[in-house]
């Protein structure tokens, strides 16, 4: 026998309701996130536990984020905890009809929702699945691998306004590089934040710029003839150089994350069986592990596909069918992951070029291909992970 316990996360208080076995609620009450808030939840369980003779199900909303480090607490407790999600919680109150939105009655919808999670639909893994319990070596390659993109996409939005401003004041200056993240440049933006002494500057104290040989000089000094600024260019120059500045503490930053991913990875044996993939690259593999974190989630390949943003759901209604309708509900890291490594994995994999290629044919657009072959790859790494296996390409023999 067990009964129902449903907490609505909050960023500084969460709000808990107990249901006994019956569905009657028993208890509501609202804890703040410190060590002392859970203290109080553990407790009430364990008075319930002994008075009802039953064991506790928790479920929650979310896991991670604000639910740290309540839900990892929940589990080390021995309790089993349900993992649901915000779609759900929306769908059941307008079908339970409860029209105003608070957070006790969100705690109370989500105990009856893990009360009922053998009837509700007839497909209770879409609506909450057991959270069980990840590899710490996981859990640390998904917190240092959000981190490093959390970092990219800081770098990405400072080399774009960086661009931004060198083609308002000096577009010929943009023009000495390929990549605006080269290194030379960045270092040569901050040794010059004064754009006026750039064009003064002589081939002694530029080659002095870690990187900037003679072939990057001769470059700089035919820019330095024939320079324009703009009249801004003494403000805009040094954020030119703080934005260069910051940009190389990131790369920095990216690449020790890189390097501690790695690591991790070498220890993973679930990352060295993604390794195996041509084309599955340290970056790549470190954030599908980080976010899929045990294969044990998944009661199916396509419950897989469907968190990975790869698998494409029909919506019928009546005579009127749709395809190919995306997913809404999906890892969005883990999905850009999984389409860039497979992206990859077509140039090394003969088979795999050929299916893309075969889309490509039916008009299928880039995008659409390559999503289309990470559907079949996922079927192969819900086989590699299941049953422990490293991927195996196929060898073509030409027939004589």
């Amino acid at each position: 026998m067990e009964f129902s316990v449903g907490i609505d996360v909050g960023a500084r208080t969460h709000h808990v309701a107990i249901l006994d076995p019956d569905g009657h609620l028993n208890e509501a009450f609202e804890i703040p996130h410190p060590q002392t808030g859970f203290d109080h939840l553990f407790s009430r369980l364990d008075h319930h536990r002994k008075r009802l003779g039953a064991a506790p199900v928790v479920g929650m909303e979310g896991l991670g984020g604000y639910a740290r480090p309540l839900d990892r607490q929940i589990q080390k407790a021995g309790f089993s905890l349900l993992n649901l999600n915000n779609l759900k919680v929306n769908r059941f109150r307008q079908l339970f009809g409860a029209d105003a939105k608070n957070d006790h009655r969100d705690a109370v919808m989500i105990a009856q929702m893990v009360r009922l999670r053998t009837s509700l639909a007839g497909n209770g893994e879409r609506i909450l699945y057991a959270a069980l319990p990840v590899d710490a070596r996981h859990q640390r390659i998904k917190r240092l691998a959000r981190r490093q993109q959390r970092l990219i996409e800081e770098k990405v939005r400072l080399l774009m306004r960086m661009k931004a401003d060198l083609l308002a004041i000096c577009p010929s200056l943009l023009d000495l590089t390929q990549k605006i993240d080269t290194l030379w440049f960045l270092r040569l933006l901050v040794a010059y934040p004064d754009l006026t002494r750039l064009k003064r500057a002589r081939a002694q104290a530029l080659l002095k710029i870690p990187g900037l040989g003679k072939s990057f000089l001769s470059r700089v000094q035919t820019w330095q003839t024939q320079a324009v600024l703009s009249d801004e260019a003494d403000v805009v120059g040094p954020m030119l150089a703080s934005d260069a500045t910051r940009v190389l503490e990131l790369l920095d930053q990216i690449k020790t994350y890189g390097g501690q991913l790695k690591g991790l990875c070498l220890e993973s044996p679930m990352a060295q069986r993604l390794s195996s993939l041509p084309g599955f690259g340290p970056k790549c593999t470190a954030r599908l592990v980080g976010e899929i974190g045990t294969i044990r989630r998944f009661d199916s390949e396509s419950a897989l596909a469907v968190y990975l943003g790869v698998a494409c759901l029909d919506h019928q209604s009546g005579t009127t069918l749709k395809r190919g309708k995306p997913a809404r509900h999906v890892n969005k890291l883990a999905q850009a992951a999984m389409l860039t490594a497979t992206d990859r994995h077509r140039h090394f994999c003969p088979e795999s070029q050929a299916y893309y290629q075969k889309k490509r044919a039916e008009g299928k657009t880039h995008n659409q291909a390559v999503r289309a072959l990470a559907r079949h790859l996922t079927r192969v790494i819900y086989r590699m992970l299941t049953q422990d296996r490293d991927y195996k390409m196929k060898i073509l023999v030409a027939k004589p």
